[in-house]
């Protein structure tokens, strides 16, 4: 059977250890943090909950390709609950709280009655939202083409009032493309960007659960500062084993995190190490 090590226990590396371990391979995925999970994490801070990561999931709707992946790695399932939020995000502005409800209408009107003037760039916006949501490829494609060359920063400075300027640009700030906000509210518009129930680290409970249930092994170890273990590292192309360290056997390593520039392993591109 061959073997694979996989370093870093995200999102992305557990899923690679899970297709993998579904392949036949024998599969040991390795985190140096306490628990799986990556950037899956959340902290509870007298009685609040606080969430590094997911504050609503892409893929939450019945039949569509991602919902269909987050099914097959366990993520989401018939067992699997989901939080349907009433808004998308609010703001509290000069003591009035403008809301980006989840029934467009009711946002809109809102917004339109906040500032009048702004009324018809407001109508604007929900009509391409909702383009997005429910229309047709070609409805969809038109609104790229509007908005495409316009900033979050663009469409808050057409606005007239300072406070509707300041609520359309604190989702995800000036310097972003407009596209990237409406294409995150017409995927929670339509019901494809809900809250799974436990947050991230339920997600990543699910993840864990999907890879040792297929077959693969999981070993997390808090003790090493860079590395969960001194699996290995590479010189000239060889790799040699480290003094004190455990030997993993694998043909492949695929190290699924973020580079540092202390890492044990050193990597070029186009080349794999072997054992």
């Amino acid at each position: 059977m061959k073997k694979a090590v996989v370093i870093g226990a995200g999102p992305a590396g557990l899923t690679a250890g899970i297709r993998l371990s579904e392949g036949g391979w024998d599969v040991t995925v390795l985190e140096q943090q306490a628990g799986p999970g990556g950037n899956l994490r959340s902290w509870t801070r007298q009685g609040h909950t606080i969430d590094n990561c997911l504050h609503w999931l892409n893929g939450t709707r019945d039949g569509t390709r991602l919902n269909r992946l987050w099914r097959s790695l366990g993520v989401l399932g018939d067992g699997v609950g989901l939080v349907r939020q009433p808004f998308f995000y609010r703001s509290y502005l000069s003591g009035e709280t403008l809301t980006m409800w989840r029934d467009p209408e009711r946002a809109e009107s809102e917004l339109s009655e906040k500032s009048p003037r702004d009324a018809r760039a407001v109508r604007r916006f929900f009509r391409d939202a909702k383009a997005l949501a429910y229309g047709s490829p070609f409805a969809r494609a038109a609104v790229v083409a509007r908005w495409f060359p316009v900033s979050v920063g663009d469409f808050a400075d057409s606005l007239s009032d300072p406070d509707l300027a300041t609520f359309f640009s604190d989702y995800l700030g000036r310097e972003y493309a407009s596209l990237g906000l409406l294409f995150a509210y017409s995927a929670f518009l339509s019901g494809d960007a809900d809250l799974p129930v436990g947050g991230s680290p339920g997600v990543a409970e699910r993840l864990a659960g999907k890879l040792v249930s297929s077959g693969g092994k999981l070993i997390c170890s808090p003790a090493i500062p860079t590395l969960p273990f001194p699996v290995c590292f590479r010189r000239n192309w060889r790799l040699r084993r480290l003094p004190g360290s455990t030997a993993i056997p694998a043909r492949r390593i695929s190290p699924r995190f973020t580079p540092r520039s202390r890492s044990p392993i050193r990597s070029r591109p186009g080349r794999r190490g072997r054992r």
